[in-house]
């Protein structure tokens, strides 16, 4: 909606110029009159203009200096002058207003209409380009976290090729420029298991909009990993933050936006004086975030130098862990587990996986003793690559102890006391009957809610019960969902939705197969 502003000290100039142009057609939707300059201004400060229609010579303020005011007020308002008088200084005040025109007394409407067609062409074309430059910014605001993310995945790069992005992305580097010094954040994002997919690809992109947005700390942010994030900090000379004190204001926007969906661990690399030579700081940085492993009580760790020490375990410590698995001594076991643990925590091996390997030796020893006392079945030739999975999900030192613990604990139990082997059992099963309405229920999570490993669990009740654990979970599904079709005012998808499924197709096609009845014909032949 376009607005002019006629300002003229003769009234009848005024009242003519609007009653007899046709301001409508033109594409002027509202037209005020002011009989000077100041009250011009005082008008325009209530309705901003689009365009101001003036006389020159006026009373209390001129048209020139109304022009000064409105042109610093509202930059992009147009400004047409009228006069009777031919003065030069005048017409160089114009120009230098960048006024659109310059109309002379007496005046023709012809010639007011041509000029006010240009000028609202010209409002209407200004309105096209900032609406598209608005559009453009708008989606630069939106893409910056990805922009930022492209630039971070090439920066730590043993030789990164910056010739194309610093020009694609000039103001990004400008920043980089600027800089005196950058450190690199290495953070382990350890998800939650009930965290699907889609939540962590929301939770990923809300993230790296918040380290964007963090103006201040001059940070690159990237997702390397699902669960591994770089964060390269560009140190200028009005950044009085320590590396670490960076560090804790990353950990405190994580701890303000996890909600329960993952923990983490910032992993601190060595500073460089160059953005094109970060690979030392994002080595040493991801080095220290692997020192999560060691001592879960903390979250923030600078990189250390290795100390040389490789982790190993002799022959003799495995045939020492099978025999007393053997004689059923559990304190014998707990033992051998307390020192390899002890062991580890002391050499500290930069070599995570070298470590956990030991752990998994000692899972697998369990899982053969089991065999042997017949707690759970012959092995599948892929246990082994199911075990390693879990052992390597594990994150600390301290859990991967207490998992292995666990699995010992249980085979001795089920040796030992058939009471506490139904007592294991009815506690998963009890798990089932409270989390069954949870589509997030899946093995995994109930291992991790009693404490034993994915594989070892699903031997262990199929071999106690018969059945396999999914086969369980989905009998109780269905047995309440018999329950449910009672009601004929509840609708299908609804009693899906409330044993856990997503999808009330599969449902129904589920419900067929262990009834011999689709849900509907269920219904009609038992409660009808």
């Amino acid at each position: 909606m376009l607005k002019l502003i006629i300002v003229d000290d003769e009234k009848t100039t005024r009242d003519s110029l609007e009653a007899y142009i046709p301001w409508k057609e033109l594409g002027i939707d509202v037209v005020a009159t002011a009989k000077n300059g100041l009250a011009a201004l005082e008008l325009a400060e209530q309705t901003p203009p689009d365009i101001v229609l003036s006389d020159v010579r006026m009373p209390k303020m001129d048209g020139i200096e109304l022009a000064i005011n409105i042109r610093s007020r509202f930059p992009q308002c147009k400004i047409i002058f009228l006069s009777g008088y031919s003065d030069k200084e005048y017409l160089k005040s114009a120009i230098n207003l960048k006024a659109v025109s310059y109309i002379e007394k007496p005046i023709q409407i012809e010639e007011i209409k041509t000029v006010i067609r240009k000028t609202v062409a010209l409002c209407k074309e200004e309105e096209q380009q900032k609406a598209q430059t608005d559009k453009l910014n708008n989606l630069l605001t939106e893409n910056e976290p990805f922009i930022r993310q492209e630039v971070t995945l090439e920066l730590i790069k043993e030789n990164p090729d910056v010739s194309d992005l610093s020009v694609k992305y000039e103001n990004l580097f400008q920043m980089l420029d600027s800089a005196h010094s950058f450190v690199v954040y290495s953070i382990a994002i350890n998800w939650d298991s009930s965290v699907d997919n889609d939540t962590r690809i929301d939770c990923r992109r809300n993230l790296l909009k918040i380290f964007c947005d963090l103006i201040e700390l001059n940070n690159l942010a990237g997702f390397t990993e699902d669960n591994q994030m770089t964060i390269i900090s560009a140190k200028t000379q009005d950044c009085k933050l320590s590396a670490f004190q960076t560090a804790l204001k990353l950990a405190g926007e994580l701890s303000s936006n996890a909600s329960g969906l993952f923990t983490f661990s910032i992993g601190i690399g060595t500073p460089s004086p160059d953005y094109k030579n970060l690979q030392d700081s994002y080595y040493t940085a991801c080095s220290a975030v692997h020192n999560q492993f060691y001592d879960s009580a903390k979250n923030i760790f600078e990189y250390r130098e290795w100390s040389g020490s490789y982790f190993e375990v002799e022959k003799s410590v495995y045939t020492d862990f099978k025999t007393v698995l053997k004689k059923r001594d559990f304190t014998g076991a707990a033992g051998i587990i307390k020192n390899i643990t002890d062991r580890a925590a002391i050499e500290m091996d930069n070599d995570i996986n070298s470590v956990k390997n030991v752990f998994f030796n000692l899972l697998l020893i369990i899982f053969e003793v089991a065999r042997e006392n017949h707690f759970i079945n012959k092995a599948q030739d892929s246990e082994k690559k199911y075990i390693w999975q879990e052992i390597d999900a594990t994150k600390t030192l301290a859990s991967l102890s207490k998992y292995v613990h666990t699995h010992v604990e249980t085979i001795l139990v089920q040796a030992n006391d058939k009471d506490s082997v139904n007592h294991k059992i009815h506690v998963i099963m009890k798990y089932v009957h409270e989390h069954y309405a949870e589509n997030s229920l899946t093995i995994q999570t109930i291992a991790e809610n009693v404490y034993l490993s994915q594989t070892y669990l699903c031997a262990f009740f199929k071999k106690s019960t018969g059945k396999t654990l999914n086969e369980f979970i989905t009998e109780v599904r269905i047995e309440k969902s018999k329950e449910l079709l009672k009601d004929s005012n509840v609708k299908l998808y609804e009693i899906a939705t409330s044993i856990g499924f997503t999808d009330a197709n599969y449902f129904s096609t589920l419900f067929k197969k262990y009834t011999g009845y689709t849900p509907s014909e269920f219904r009609e032949r038992v409660y009808s």
